[in-house]
């Protein structure tokens, strides 16, 4: 074989064996796929249970011919909620009462605690608003059952001349419970004024200051009320 033929064969040895060992090296540098974590889907449109309730106690009014001032209070009933505060937002006609006023109850408070915290109270006498939000303390615990919100007090208009009225809630009302986003809120049933003489108005003999107790339908926990006017509606007696 000529010399020039052998050296020919070993230089294109050589130049094979280094382009094997480049491409072994490439393969072994080109990085591995990466393997995709798993990612656990956070189910964020859990609903909470909603079974609050708020209405007025009396929740009819006959106003004719009442010159005085006349009070109705806002009850809460949790349900089977734990209630961590109530903002009130309602609204009414201003030229059908007057001298409006909303403040904490005296008696059978739902928030009890002396350490519960009014947030706001405003009213908009102009526009027929009313405005009002208490909690609970960061160191109370949520409350349940049923109790007093607020009592509003009022001045029916004397030359108001629609028969009808009332003091409803909007839509902006909301109840609170701890570790939700959302109100629980199921029902708000609003104040009826009926300023007709056709029904005249409960004498006030009626609700004698008699402790009367009385069992919650939703959930069979025995109350004390101050009179029998007290006792929400669907309410039956019952034995402390």
């Amino acid at each position: 074989m000529p010399k020039k033929t052998t050296i020919l064969i070993v230089i294109l040895a050589l130049v094979t064996s280094v382009l094997v060992y480049l491409a072994i090296s490439t393969e072994n540098r080109r990085p591995l796929p990466k393997e995709q974590p798993q990612v656990t889907k956070i189910n964020k449109e859990l609903k909470p249970v909603k079974t609050a309730r708020l209405y007025f106690q009396p929740e009819n009014l006959n106003t004719s011919g009442v010159y005085a001032p006349i009070t109705s209070d806002v009850f809460i009933d949790a349900g089977k909620n734990k209630v961590s505060g109530v903002q009130l937002e309602m609204a009414f006609d201003p030229e059908a009462i007057t001298k409006v006023d909303i403040a904490s109850p005296t008696d059978n408070p739902f928030f009890s605690s002396p350490n519960s915290v009014i947030l706001f109270k405003d009213i908009d006498y102009n526009n027929g608003r009313i405005s009002y939000a208490v909690a609970i303390s960061p160191t109370e615990d949520p409350k349940t059952a049923i109790g007093k919100v607020a009592t509003i007090t009022f001045t029916p208009n004397s030359s108001y001349s629609t028969t009808e009225a009332e003091i409803s809630f909007l839509n902006k009302t909301i109840v609170t419970e701890l570790g939700t986003v959302e109100s629980i809120l199921d029902q708000a049933t609003p104040l009826k004024l009926d300023f007709s003489s056709s029904n005249p108005t409960p004498t006030p003999q009626a609700c004698i200051q008699v402790i009367t107790f009385a069992k919650n339908p939703t959930t069979e926990e025995c109350t004390g009320f101050r009179t029998p006017c007290d006792v929400p509606e669907g309410w039956t007696n019952c034995q402390p």
